[in-house]
């Protein structure tokens, strides 16, 4: 399970949210594995998701998310990372092209009103959706310039791909979503491990689960 680390900071610019553990810090207390899921077992488990479905499944993680949201995507190459955010944006309410960070590290979307009925954050004007994809990144530090301590408030869902690079310099993960292969029918498909690591995480896959 991700630890807190009150105080951590990135390149020292203070974050305002805890931030992940190092790995070499994990290794001290006698762990190793991936720093969102260290031991857990997943909240639920949906088996054979195809495109569509994974789609619609973001889209009721939209409906019910509450501001702020951290959620770590981890899978493969191709198995829906990507394609989960753009369905989550675009039930938000996101109109436009929605593209892979996978060069540039980080998308922003601010939109301009939630049409999530109920949704909740501090403030209902707007809701920025922050999308980082780290395949690329080789160092925590790499992430400094990006600054992120100005951007994650409390109208902020941080979405993040491969998060792993980013250790110690990203805030703690309500929900992380493991994406992995698998195949129904005879068709590739998927299944999602979910796993929550905060009070806010856990009553947003309640109400997930309440709706299907």
């Amino acid at each position: 399970r991700a630890g807190h680390c009150p105080g951590a900071a990135t390149g020292g610019q203070s974050l305002p949210w805890p931030v992940t553990r190092h790995r070499d810090e994990r290794m001290m207390n006698g762990s190793s594995s991936s720093h969102a899921i260290d031991g857990d077992s997943p909240c639920r488990i949906q088996r054979g998701v195809d495109e569509r479905s994974l789609c619609a499944t973001a889209a009721r993680f939209a409906r019910n998310l509450t501001t702020p949201l951290v959620l770590f995507l981890e899978g493969d190459l191709g198995t829906g990372k990507t394609t989960f955010v753009r369905a989550l944006l675009r039930a938000l309410g996101h109109e436009g092209a929605v593209k892979s960070p996978t060069y540039g590290l980080m998308e922003i979307y601010d939109l301009p009103t939630s049409p999530r009925p109920g949704g909740a954050g501090s403030d209902d004007r707007f809701l920025r959706v922050v999308h980082l994809d780290l395949y690329r990144v080789a160092d925590p530090g790499e992430l400094e310039f990006l600054g992120l301590g100005d951007l994650l408030d409390a109208q902020t869902v941080l979405c993040v791909e491969w998060p792993d690079p980013g250790e110690g310099a990203l805030p703690v993960p309500d929900v992380t979503l493991a994406l992995r292969e698998s195949e129904s029918a005879g068709q590739p498909t998927r299944d999602l491990l979910w796993f929550t690591h905060s009070d806010s995480g856990i009553k947003l896959c309640e109400l997930i689960d309440a709706k299907l």
